[in-house]
């Protein structure tokens, strides 16, 4: 498989697929034994995370600057939260005057029949925290709740990319 193009986690993958059904053959006394336990599996290579480094953000943050989604944009680059975080916060969350933002929920996406996004606890007990917010982040957040007029913005998950959607 792996000569065919196929990466370790695909390899992986397929290995435990057929061990599974390869093992119920061995109980159905079918097989004498499971011959997947004999395969050297590919190890998996973690490739580490790029992160943007602080002029990249400055540029970033530049290139987005006068659009609806800077304050996100800056929120996020700015905290270190997680996007279930930052997503799932509300207003009251928030406190502008003292500069601080509280993790009290997250969101999720049900596994259950249906599937659908879902407000959970947050991934921890220590990912529930109050996170100082920068200056600069205080003030697109407060330019960015002063503009909004009366509409409601919804962020929609479209091709793994979520888009303000404003009515």
């Amino acid at each position: 498989m792996q000569e065919r193009g196929l990466g370790p986690q695909v390899v992986r993958y397929t290995h435990a697929v057929l061990s599974s059904a390869l093992k119920q053959g061995v109980k159905w006394d079918m097989l004498h034994k499971n011959p997947a336990s004999a395969v050297d599996l590919p190890l998996m290579v973690r490739k580490e995370m790029k992160a943007m480094t602080p002029a990249e953000a400055s540029r970033f943050l530049e290139a987005v600057k006068g659009t609806r989604q800077y304050a996100l944009f800056n929120f996020a680059l700015t905290t270190g939260m997680r996007p279930q975080e930052y997503l799932a916060l509300k207003w009251s969350d928030v406190d502008l005057e003292r500069g601080l933002a509280t993790v009290r929920r997250a969101i999720v996406w049900k596994r259950e029949k249906g599937g659908g996004w879902a407000f959970a606890e947050p991934k921890t007990f220590r990912s529930r925290r109050t996170i100082p917010l920068p200056a600069s982040t205080v003030k697109a957040l407060l330019e960015h709740k002063d503009s909004r007029e009366l509409s409601v913005c919804v962020l929609v998950l479209t091709a793994g990319l979520w888009l303000s959607v404003y009515y």
